[in-house]
């Protein structure tokens, strides 16, 4: 699941014990009845990609590697630099 939240969205975890959020544009409800709701003020967008289709994804597929990723050192940034 892509979430993108856009300009402003309200991203409201609820749990077991509480009722969500009642004005929501997406909900999401685990088997424990914990979840979330998104509210989006402006734009955003909740797209269902399959793990082995991330990479053909249009909005992603040609994003940078992560901070967390192996490849994304120093040399990497520096690759980076427009002028």
């Amino acid at each position: 699941m892509l979430i993108n939240l856009g300009m402003n969205a309200d991203l409201l975890y609820f749990s077991s014990n509480k009722t969500p959020h009642n004005k929501y544009q997406f909900k999401l409800a685990f088997t424990d009845k914990t979840g979330f709701t998104i509210k989006f003020k402006w734009f955003g967008y909740i797209h269902l990609v399959q793990e082995k289709d991330i990479i053909k994804h249009k909005l992603t597929a040609k994003l940078g590697e992560t901070p967390t990723d192996e490849k994304f050192t120093l040399k990497y940034i520096n690759s980076l630099k427009t002028c």
